[in-house]
Parts: C-alpha cells; sequence; structure tokens
C-alpha cells in the first residue's frame, strides 16, 4: 500500500477517496500496466498486466456465409414454385412430375450424408464450391431437356429442392462454419440473422416465380419462359460459388484439434431429436411446395405467379416478423412457438374451392381479425375452435 501512496504522488491520475483508500481510473491501469508489463511485480506491473487475449473473431467469413444463404434461398424459393408447374406444362403425368420432386429430394439427402462424412477430410470451402456448381449445372441441365428421366437425373445430379426451402448440404457446412466466426455471447444472434436470411429469401423466391408472366408479356413462348427461369435458378447458384470462393482457410478445421466425443446420454437425445425430425419430414414430404403450385394449377386453374404471390406473403406473415422479434433477441427456441401460432390460422385461410368472387367482404375482415385474435391470445385452448367456426359461418356474397 505504502508503494501504491508514492505512486499516488508521482502520478496525479490517481485520486484518493473519502476514505482515504486510493482510486485508480481504469485507461490509467491498462495505460501504465502496458508500458510496465514484465519489469517487475508491483501493482502496475504484472498484477494488472492484460492477459494474452483470444485471437479475434473471423468477422470477414461472416458476411458472406449470410449472402450465400440469402442467394441459395432465392433459388430454392422460386425453383419450389416453378418446378410443379414447369413439369405440368411439359406434359408429364402427375407420377412423374412426383418421382422427379423425389429424385431432387433423394440427391439432398445424399449430398447431406456425403458431406457429413467426407467434407472435413476433403475441405470445407472446396465443398461448398463443388455444391453450388453441381447445383448450377443440374439446374441448367433440367432447364434444358423434355424427357422424364433425364429430368430426373439432372434433379438428382443438381439436388433440385422441390420442398422451397434450402435444406441441404451446404446448409449443413454452413452451420458447421458460422460457430467459428464470432465468440460465444453473439452465436445465438449470428443463427438468428442467419435463419432471418433464409427466410426473407424463401419469400422474394416466391416472388421470383413471377418471372416466366413476365417473359411472356415480352413476346416468349410458355416454356420457353420457364426455360429461362429455371436458367436463372442455375445462375443464382453459380454465383453462391463466387461468394464461396472469396471463404478464407480459416473455415477449415484446425489440423491437431481434439476430436470430441459424443458422450452415451447426448447420443440418446441426439437419436430421439432426428427421429422426430425424420417423422415430421416424412408427413411434410406429401406436401411440399412443388406439388402443391402444381396441384393449384390443375385443380384451379392458379398460375405460377399467383401461387408464387401466395407463397411469399405467406412466409413473410408467418417467419419474418417473428424472427425479427424475437429470433434476433432470444434465438429460435423462442420463435418456433410464435411461428407455429401464426402459421395454422394462415393456413386455415388458405383459397378455398370457392371462387373469389363469390367470397363476401364480410368473410375477408372476419379472417383477418380471427388472424389477429389467435396471434394475440397466444394459443388459447379454445382459439382455434372459434378460428374455423367463425370462418364456417360467414356465408357467401
Amino acid at each position: 500500500m505504502s508503494k501504491l501512496c508514492s505512486n499516488a504522488l508521482r502520478f496525479p491520475e490517481i485520486q484518493t477517496s473519502s476514505r482515504g483508500n486510493p482510486r485508480i481510473p481504469r485507461f490509467f491501469l491498462f495505460r501504465h500496466a502496458d508500458a510496465t508489463r514484465g519489469r517487475g511485480k508491483g501493482v502496475l506491473g504484472s498484477a494488472h498486466a492484460a492477459a494474452p487475449s483470444d485471437p479475434p473473431p473471423r468477422m470477414t467469413d461472416r458476411p458472406l456465409l449470410y449472402a450465400a444463404a440469402f442467394v441459395r434461398a432465392l433459388a430454392t424459393g422460386m425453383i419450389g414454385v416453378l418446378m410443379g408447374v414447369y413439369l405440368a406444362r411439359l406434359e408429364f403425368t402427375p407420377a412423374g412430375i412426383g418421382s422427379i420432386i423425389g429424385a431432387g429430394l433423394l440427391g439432398c439427402t445424399a449430398a447431406a450424408l456425403l458431406v457429413t462424412c467426407l467434407a472435413d477430410r476433403a475441405g470445407r470451402r472446396r465443398s461448398l464450391i463443388c455444391l453450388s456448381l453441381l447445383s448450377a449445372a443440374g439446374g441448367l441441365a433440367f432447364g434444358l431437356t423434355s424427357h422424364p428421366a433425364a429430368a430426373a437425373v439432372a434433379a438428382f445430379i443438381g439436388m433440385v429442392n422441390g420442398m422451397g426451402r434450402d435444406r441441404g448440404a451446404s446448409l449443413i457446412l454452413d452451420q458447421a462454419i458460422l460457430p467459428a466466426t464470432v465468440d460465444g455471447a453473439h452465436r445465438t444472434r449470428a443463427f438468428a440473422w442467419y435463419n432471418v436470411l433464409q427466410d426473407i429469401g424463401h419469400a422474394l423466391g416466391g416472388l421470383l416465380a413471377g418471372t416466366p408472366a413476365l417473359l411472356r408479356r415480352m413476346g416468349v413462348e410458355e416454356v420457353a419462359s420457364f426455360r429461362l427461369s429455371v436458367g436463372l435458378y442455375a445462375l443464382l447458384q453459380l454465383a453462391c460459388a463466387v461468394l464461396y470462393l472469396a471463404l478464407s482457410r480459416r473455415v477449415e478445421p484446425q489440423d491437431g484439434a481434439p476430436r470430441a466425443r459424443v458422450s452415451p446420454g447426448t447420443r440418446r437425445v441426439l437419436w430421439r431429436i432426428s427421429s422426430l425430425f425424420a417423422l415430421d419430414s416424412l408427413a411434410g414430404g406429401f406436401l411440399t411446395t412443388a406439388l402443391l403450385s402444381f396441384f393449384f394449377y390443375e385443380r384451379f386453374g392458379v398460375s405460377e405467379a399467383s401461387w408464387g404471390r401466395c407463397s411469399s406473403g405467406r412466409g413473410c406473415s408467418t417467419r419474418c416478423p417473428i424472427w425479427w422479434r424475437r429470433g434476433c433477441r432470444g434465438g429460435s427456441a423462442w420463435s418456433t412457438p410464435w411461428s407455429s401460432r401464426t402459421s395454422r390460422p394462415v393456413c386455415c385461410s388458405s383459397p378455398s374451392p370457392t371462387p373469389p368472387a363469390s367470397r363476401s367482404r364480410r368473410s375477408c375482415f372476419s379472417c383477418a381479425r380471427d388472424w389477429w385474435r389467435w396471434t394475440c391470445r397466444r394459443g388459447s385452448p379454445t382459439s382455434w375452435r372459434w378460428c374455423v367456426r367463425r370462418s364456417a359461418r360467414s356465408p357467401p356474397a
């Protein structure tokens, strides 16, 4: 303490409190600790010397991952709406259309399995570039062929995703790289923004599905407009490859790093969650975006532009505001119940077989009011019964 008091006389920055104890400003400690580092073991020496800091987080790779995820979601949202209608315009049978969509999803599954087992050995950056190039080549071949078997092969190689959502091998690698680009305190926010950009890309991709209608207004033939739109999908996948080329070598796993082992308890939890996801995907596979667009086109004559606007509006209303309000603060654990809570009334308000001209203005306002009450009541046990009962009670004009 005597040494500290003598230092207080030498340095005017050190002030004395009301109790007689010296108060040392933080900037003073940092300044003199840097000046006297390694010169002694006094208070202003090693005791307050800065510890060796961790290497700074890799901030340059994270915007590239965000941009690639947005562009890829843009392409996936567009092809999910166009795929069913495009194959129907090529006069393929419903069984053939389902087989081609299944072949594309099977290609996504095979690529995800290969990436899980071999990506760290082959290189993450190289794997991402190869996946994007394969998607671009497969999409280009898918847009040029007119034979069902060739279209199925192109969909398998190009991993053409008829689900309308980005769930593939590139997503696995992005999520493996993303935690290393931020510190632990901002990791949840990084994943939340990643999902926000994906959802925005899916919504805007639904709007891009109106490209064939825009090209037809310019005098392009019907089938040619769809082929050019699929070519735009291939171009977007090629843009992802260009973005992945700019990734640094620090995205690769560190050499000699110890490999973490999963405990038996964690392994059981992972198996249960994976089984739940598999069951959910099995049920969701019956209602892919491509099959829904094909169904509405064949049954009600809904064009790809109209269904694209519907898909985009559904994505914006059920995902983007919820992620903005909840996901950026608390992560996906907060946003999941809100997303499911708002998506159900939107699905209940989907277009019915009744023509639009026969629906009253009162029913539209009642549907909007029901949706708002559903959201505000936060999942009341009787809210869904009230919503369906009220929608069925509104008579046609």
